[in-house]
């Protein structure tokens, strides 16, 4: 056979076995739809099956309607197996001739018998697949022949065998033939030779890579876009113009750093120079590319506009960076007058050498090096504006805020990196060492629980916080559990149902569907009993994280907005549709960054940041409140009692302590005792394996704070470092230690609301009847917790049977994580349980279900994610629980009518 020929029939076999891949994994490869069958169960199990009742069962599985049996002539998947058996005789075709043609290549040199055997192989696999389908074909007809899946088996364990020899002579060859002409060398050094290219523009390739996963894969992200369409114009626009601006950065600077000469890149001109020429074009287009995705993916009716402007963007980048030479200087040969002045003056402008032409910075025109000191002052004046003035980095939008945080850091590392370069000095790694160092020191903690309405997150606790049952400063007497208790059944006369709340973790989304479903409730039960209402009628709520947030902001409306005002609850929508996230960005982005290398405290963390527009946003969205933030700035102990002694819900907001994992409880009770017999660690007797709040947290305490130290999670908001008031400690103050989000414990809330109920239960037996307990949570893969199913999700849950293998690396870690959710449900079911043996009117699972929308777990949310929350809840999504709207009503016991 010749050359020509041979070439022909070689491109022949790869389309053949290209195409009949793609058929293979249309037609071919059916998956596992039930929810208890193995994971191996595909469709070399089935060429494996050997029995006819292993490969029913295997058929069986891959059958989607549960309602009748797949394996049976009739079967709509059993002619999709044949059709796919079909198509595989052309897949055998195909590869065993591909397979031919390589062996003939590699081991054209060896001698004639060997090379035949060789060439064979493949082949020969190939006429064994052939056999094995004309074998399963013939079983699919009948489906008794224990004969056909027999020689089935043999010929695919004889086929498997075959290709997996061929596979281990074929890579031996290539070692030895590759190595043997020095191949692999030369790529090898071609490698190196890319990576410290790579290497040197590493700020903007990490900026453009971690941009882009965080984009297409992160739900948050999404949200980002979504809001950025629904909220104000300027938003889209000013993230716009960021994103052509960094793009432009991100060029720039590569370009600068490829204009240098390296020692060991001697053959940059010849075979590398287009690396360095096209390389900073490709990083800037990654930008605006990124940023259409993100937009491409919404489902928002402006979209597509944005989709459009940022495609341009990409062209005019791409355009600018790759023609602006030729283009100015063919303007400047056909222009005079004045206009060849300012055309000239762009030329001079724009004098930077190509790359591999400099030898040192000092080599760089004045204009350049003034440009890249500037970057280095503007990353420093963003941290000091975002410490000074915040409103005036928040203002652009979370999206644009994150562009242009990238554009400070791109425009300011250039100058640092060439001298790391230049010097041979891990300059990027020192500086994280030094950040690193400065942390575990203890030198930039910046993240004091704020204690006091105006105490910030770098104050020491001041004077005069009252630790005891009594303070002063807010004229409030807290009292114990049971005097709490019998307190609020005195002014309940009129409750025939009780009510206990637990709200669980979630950021935003369990903050805003916490208010949403206590909201409904509140306005269900007004149209019913003005007297006993639904709030007026529940004793306590507990939450963690998100939950806890949604709680504390309900718990204050309640008390800023007296019920004569109507049933109007979207001031709290409002207030949960704020782009919480921005403020953290800014923060993160801008003061706490700079914190993180100064030796001594002087920033504010973007906790604090968070807590404050929290407070801001509440402030905004509920009207004549007397003072800023009204009772959600206000004293925790301050939603549970008034001036008059009225006694309303307790509020059990759950954290977690650092140094031993207890769950701590920060609660409106009064400390269970005082002074030095107390240790900072103990347990409290009444709720057994948690720390009493009280006795860590003074009376003055916000209610925003504790909702921030039960929604302390990792990177958003820092562990939270706890000092207690002490005039006879040496510095005036301990320290017992560190909060952080109360979901590392237990992210349900259900095990603090449970230590109540005993409690309550205890105090008030006759009231075991009475106790209805509405659970809050957000986790759509959530099982159902009520017999009846109307807490179930279309769909069901996903099985854990197909697991996915976490390796032995991941899997502590994931495990260590997994607990937080498991502790959660082992708390859900003990708690249900104990109401069911009580015989009360049981726990009512108020959930979310997958919609047609990803709902975000972070801390921003717009229009439509609270679109699709309300349609959930009123029974109008497509996807909703099973119960919804009837569950609202039958909850406080008025039916479903």
């Amino acid at each position: 056979m010749t050359k020509s020929a041979l070439r022909k029939v070689g491109i022949v076999a790869v389309v053949g076995f290209l195409i009949a891949m793609l058929a293979m994994q249309l037609k071919l490869a059916p998956q596992p739809v039930c929810s208890d069958c193995p994971a191996k169960f595909d469709i070399v199990s089935f060429e494996f099956a050997l029995t006819p009742q292993r490969a029913c069962s295997i058929i069986d599985s891959w059958d989607a309607d549960a309602a009748e049996q797949a394996c049976s002539a009739d079967s709509a998947i059993v002619s999709q197996l044949r059709q796919g058996l079909y198509w595989d005789y052309l897949f055998a075709l195909s590869y065993g001739l591909a397979g031919w043609l390589l062996a003939r290549w590699v081991w054209s040199k060896v001698a004639t018998l060997r090379r035949r055997l060789l060439q064979s192989m493949v082949p020969a696999a190939a006429l064994l697949d052939g056999v094995e389908n004309t074998a399963l074909l013939y079983f699919l007809g009948s489906f008794e022949s224990a004969l056909a899946l027999q020689i089935a088996y043999f010929c695919a364990a004889l086929k498997f065998a075959l290709l997996g020899l061929f596979v281990l002579l074929l890579l031996f060859a290539g070692w030895r033939r590759l190595v043997g002409a020095g191949w692999l060398a030369e790529r090898w050094r071609w490698v190196l030779i890319a990576g410290q290219l790579l290497l040197l523009v590493r700020v903007p390739l990490l900026m453009v890579i971690i941009g882009a996963v965080l984009t297409l894969k992160v739900e948050q992200i999404a949200e980002l876009f979504e809001l950025s369409l629904g909220g104000e114009a300027s938003a889209a626009t000013w993230a716009w113009l960021f994103s052509a601006l960094l793009g432009l950065l991100i060029w720039y600077s590569a370009r600068t750093l490829y204009a240098f000469k390296q020692s060991n890149r001697a053959d940059l001109e010849g075979n590398w120079s287009w690396l360095g020429k096209w390389l900073p074009r490709g990083l800037a287009t990654v930008v605006p590319l990124t940023m259409l995705c993100g937009y491409a993916a919404s489902d928002h009716d402006g979209a597509l506009q944005w989709v459009v402007l940022y495609a341009l963007q990409a062209l005019a980048l791409l355009t600018l960076t790759a023609a602006r030479r030729p283009a100015l200087r063919a303007l400047q040969r056909r222009r005079d007058g004045p206009a060849a002045g300012w055309l000239a003056q762009a030329v001079e402008i724009d004098t930077q050498p190509q790359v591999n032409r400099l030898a040192r910075w000092a080599d760089l025109s004045l204009r350049s090096r003034l440009f890249h000191a500037a970057g280095i002052a503007v990353l420093i004046l963003a941290g000091v504006v975002g410490a000074v003035a915040p409103a005036l980095i928040d203002r652009f939008g979370p999206l644009a805020l994150v562009l242009g945080a990238a554009c400070w850091l791109v425009w300011a590392s250039t100058y640092p990196v060439y001298w790391a370069w230049q010097h041979r000095v891990p300059l990027l790694t020192l500086v994280l060492l030094w950040g690193t160092a400065l942390s575990w020191l203890g030198l930039t903690d910046n993240h004091a629980v704020r204690l006091v309405r105006e105490m910030q997150s770098v104050d020491l606790p001041p004077a005069g916080l009252s630790y005891s049952a009594a303070s002063a400063s807010t004229g409030i007497d807290r009292l114990t559990v049971p005097e709490f208790i019998e307190g609020w059944a005195q002014t309940r006369p009129g409750c025939q149902r009780i009510y206990l709340v637990s709200s669980e973790g979630g950021g935003i989304r369990a903050a805003l569907w916490t208010t949403l479903v206590l909201s409904e409730l509140e306005k269900a039960s007004r149209q019913g009993n003005k007297g006993a209402s639904f709030w007026n009628c529940t004793v306590a709520a507990s939450g963690v994280s998100g939950g806890s947030l949604g709680l504390a902001a309900f718990a204050a409306y309640m008390r800023d907005v007296p019920p004569r005002q109507g049933d109007d609850f979207t001031a709290l929508n409002t207030m949960m549709t704020t782009p919480f996230l921005t403020p953290v960005l800014g923060s993160i982005f801008g003061a706490d960054q700079l914190q993180r290398f100064l030796p001594t405290v002087v920033f504010n963390d973007r906790g604090q940041a968070l807590e404050d527009r929290w407070i801001s946003s509440y402030t905004d969205a509920v009207a004549d409140l007397s003072t800023e933030g009204g009772h959600f700035a206000g004293p925790l102990a301050a939603l549970s009692y008034d001036e008059s002694a009225q006694i309303y819900p307790a509020m059990l907001l759950n954290s977690t302590v650092v140094q031993s994992g207890y769950r701590l409880i920060q609660h409106p009770f009064a400390p269970e005792c005082e002074g030095k017999t107390c240790a900072t660690d103990a347990m409290s007797r009444r709720f057994p394996g948690a720390v009493d709040g009280a006795q860590w947290l003074p009376a003055e305490l916000p209610a925003s704070s504790a909702a921030l130290n039960s929604a302390r999670f990792t990177l958003v908001s820092p562990a939270g470092t706890l000092r207690k008031a002490c005039a006879e400690c040496p510095k005036h103050y301990a320290t017992p230690g560190q909060l952080v989000d109360g979901g590392y414990y237990e992210n349900s809330g259900t095990a603090t609301l449970a230590d109540f109920h005993r409690l309550l239960t205890q105090q008030r037996s006759e009231w075991r009847k009475r106790i209805a307990v509405v659970h809050i949570s957000n986790d759509v893969a959530i099982r159902p917790l009520m017999a009846n199913g109307e807490d179930r999700c279309p769909g069901g849950v996903p099985s854990a049977v197909n697991a996915t293998l976490a390796g032995e690396i991941l899997a502590p870690a994931t495990a260590l994580y997994q607990t937080r959710s498991a502790r959660g449900e082992q708390a859900r079911l003990d708690l249900r349980n104990r109401l069911r043996a009580d015989g009360s009117l049981g726990l009512w699972h108020f959930r979310l279900c997958q919609g047609q929308r990803p709902i975000p777990l972070g801390w921003t949310v717009g229009e439509e994610t609270l679109k699709e929350m309300q349609q959930q809840l009123n029974g109008s999504a497509e996807h909703h629980a099973a119960g919804f709207p009837a569950m609202l009503r039958q909850t406080l016991g008025m039916g479903e009518d």
